[in-house]
C-alpha cells in the first residue's frame, strides 16, 4: 500500500524528490528496488535522512523553523497581552486554512506540542518532520544554510530586477497546477 500509493502521489503531483526516515520499520522502502527504479523513471530522488539528535539542534533543528513563523506576524506594539499582527507580506511561510484543510490544524496542534526534550513517547509530530524535512531541501537549494530569507544571491541582478522578485504560494500554485490538469 504504502509503495502504491508513492507511485500514485509521485504522477499525480510531479513530486522530484522523497524523503524518507531511515529507521527499522521505514528502511525497506529506501532499499526496494522497483520503488527506485520507479522513482528514477519519473525523474524523482528519494532521500533517506538520518534524524537522530540533529532534530533538536537550535540551529539546524526543527527549533530553526521558528523563524519562518516568525516572519509571519509582529508582537503586539504595547508589549501586552494583545493578538499578533499578520504581516502576510514579510511572511517565508504560509498555511492553508485550517477549516478548509484538516491536516493543517493537526500541523499546528503538532508544532504546539513539541518540545526540544522531554516529550511524551508516541507523540505524533510527524507533520512536523515533513515540514522540517521540506526546509531541510529548501536551505539545500537556496544555497547551503547561507543566511537568506527566500533568494539565492545573483552578483549580475539589477536593483530593478531584485525588486521585480517575489516569492511564489506553492498551495496557489498546486492549486493552479490541478486545475489546468482538469481543464485538459
Amino acid at each position: 500500500t504504502i509503495r502504491d500509493t508513492m507511485k500514485r502521489l509521485t504522477l499525480t503531483y510531479g513530486i522530484h524528490e522523497w524523503v524518507i526516515e531511515r529507521n527499522a520499520f521505514q528502511r525497506f522502502l529506501t532499499q526496494d528496488e522497483d520503488l527506485l527504479k520507479f522513482l528514477r523513471t519519473q525523474g524523482c530522488k528519494l532521500t533517506e535522512h538520518y534524524t537522530t539528535d540533529n532534530k533538536y539542534d537550535a540551529d539546524y533543528g526543527i527549533a530553526a523553523m521558528a523563524q519562518l513563523f516568525m516572519t509571519c506576524g509582529e508582537p503586539p506594539s504595547n508589549g501586552g497581552d494583545g493578538a499578533w499582527r499578520k504581516t502576510p507580506e514579510k511572511a517565508l511561510i504560509e498555511l492553508p486554512s485550517p477549516k478548509q484543510n484538516a491536516w493543517v490544524g493537526e500541523l499546528v496542534n503538532q508544532l504546539v506540542i513539541w518540545q526540544p526534550s522531554g516529550m511524551k513517547q508516541g507523540a505524533k509530530t510527524d507533520l512536523v518532520m515533513a515540514l522540517w524535512f521540506c526546509e531541510i531541501a529548501n536551505r539545500r537549494l537556496l544555497g547551503r544554510n547561507r543566511q537568506m530569507a527566500s533568494h539565492v544571491p545573483n552578483p549580475f541582478l539589477s536593483r530593478a530586477r531584485a525588486k521585480g522578485r517575489h516569492v511564489v504560494n506553492l498551495a496557489e500554485y498546486r492549486e493552479a497546477a490541478l486545475a489546468a490538469r482538469e481543464a485538459v
